[in-house]
């Protein structure tokens, strides 16, 4: 689990820095930041790999998927800034080259995670699982709490610039990726076929779903339309929040990194809601009320403007409620097929990578064309 959770962590800062110093990149790349968030949204195309990482990890592949994986994207995280200058000059090769080495390390990162959840899914006990999946997840809130304040610091400590982020977190991809070559399968895993062995006692239904009867069309597609909507909606706040901070509200960059730590608390806090919650609530009754509070959250913002205090207290309570209501619902996902865990989750990655992408795609166009809220 420590193999897992510091691989999760890398992977999960490499998608989320650059979206934090989104004004730094544009600069190098000598484009708008309207530009550059399609750019990264291109990354998160990456997840329509994850069928294929499915198939690997039910037939029984996880101890060689999950470094070989690791090891692809941290190569790609630590290769993207290679050919970009730093004198804001739009250079089409350079971004060509930037974007096709984050699409590849992107599709790398979702099969380590479809590798982690098909894991999970596969040796943990279901009254036990929402748990382990929330110790998994909080690593995104340290990917804020933790890792964007010191690649915020290598940009202006060293100098290595804005560059120093993507070689350091690319260089510990690869380390972590050979650390979590322990953690794969075991031979328990295995039939004398070699495929995946099922599950000694599978579940039919999630733990947590308090009317088992009730879980059948009306639950899945509840599923499916909350891990295309959620993720669509976090990217278009997330992709520029750094940007707004920075250019609206009106804080540094090293003080944005700050925010970004304190955002990274927020998400621990409502990991830890689900870890402690979900179980024992519900984990869809629990989604519903997170997703509830963002609604407010976001309402509140809007009516805030861009003073700091309530801004940041406002995106605070947001990312709390967001992290609670995906970390509730994600452990589900793995009862969705007992015999097939890998092949469910991946379907449910494309989901919400493709989202993620369109969201990205779509947040600098309608950020540049309104901002967040009233000035």
């Amino acid at each position: 689990m420590g193999a897992f959770a510091l691989n999760r962590w890398l992977g999960n800062l490499f998608l989320r820095f650059p979206y934090v110093f989104v004004s730094d990149l544009s600069r190098a790349l000598g484009v708008g930041v309207a530009v550059t968030t399609p750019l990264l949204a291109v990354r998160e195309l990456g997840g329509v790999v994850a069928p294929i990482g499915g198939r690997w990890v039910d037939r029984g592949h996880a101890r060689f998927v999950l470094p070989a994986a690791g090891i692809v994207a941290g190569a790609a995280c630590a290769g993207a800034p290679l050919l970009v200058g730093d004198g804001g000059r739009r250079s089409t090769g350079a971004i060509v080259w930037f974007t096709g080495l984050l699409l590849i390390g992107g599709a790398a990162k979702v099969v380590v995670d479809v590798g982690q959840n098909w894991w999970l899914g596969h040796r943990i006990e279901p009254n036990r699982r929402g748990r382990y999946v929330g110790l998994v997840e909080m690593t995104w809130s340290l990917a804020f709490l933790i890792g964007a304040p010191v690649v915020g610091w290598l940009g202006n400590a060293t100098r290595l610039g804005w560059r120093g982020g993507y070689w350091t977190v690319g260089a510990a991809l690869v380390v972590a990726a050979i650390l979590s070559r322990r953690a794969g399968t075991t031979g328990r895993d295995r039939d004398d076929t070699g495929r995946s062995a099922p599950s000694a006692r599978p579940p039919t239904v999630a733990p947590s779903l308090r009317r088992p009867h009730r879980f059948g069309r009306r639950y899945r597609v509840g599923l499916w339309v909350f891990f295309t909507v959620q993720p669509l909606a976090q990217m278009t706040v997330f992709a520029v929040n750094g940007d707004w901070f920075e250019r609206q509200v009106g804080l540094s960059t090293v003080e944005v990194g700050g925010v970004m730590a304190l955002l990274g608390l927020a998400e621990l806090v409502g990991a830890a809601i689900a870890l402690g919650c979900s179980d024992r609530l519900g984990a869809l009754r629990l989604g519903r009320v997170g997703l509830a509070v963002c609604s407010l959250a976001l309402i509140g913002g809007v009516l805030a403007g861009t003073k700091a205090v309530p801004a940041i207290a406002l995106m605070w309570l947001f990312d709390v409620a967001l992290e609670m209501a995906f970390v509730s619902v994600l452990p589900v996902v793995t009862d969705l097929d007992p015999s097939r865990r890998g092949a469910a989750v991946s379907r449910v990655f494309v989901l919400m990578m493709a989202s993620r992408a369109v969201g990205s795609a779509v947040a600098g166009s309608l950020y540049q064309a309104g901002g967040f809220a009233r000035r």
